[in-house]
């Protein structure tokens, strides 16, 4: 996925929120997520994120990459 601005295992909630232009709550939730659940296998899986809306998880695909 060259191109893509954001790694969503691997970056910290400051890097995806200054990156993507999320918020700092959505960017917080998605890392605690991550840390609680472990990797995102899919960037769908960002639908099971608390508080996500499908328009959220649609910026984060066009934006990101697992890794």
């Amino acid at each position: 996925m060259a191109g893509k601005i954001c790694h969503i295992n691997s970056s910290n909630a400051d890097d995806i929120r200054k990156s993507v232009g999320i918020g700092d709550s959505e960017a917080r939730r998605l890392v605690d997520y991550r840390s609680e659940h472990g990797n995102f296998r899919t960037l769908d899986d960002l639908m099971n994120v608390p508080g996500f809306s499908p328009d959220t998880v649609d910026k984060l695909k066009r934006e990101c990459d697992l890794d």
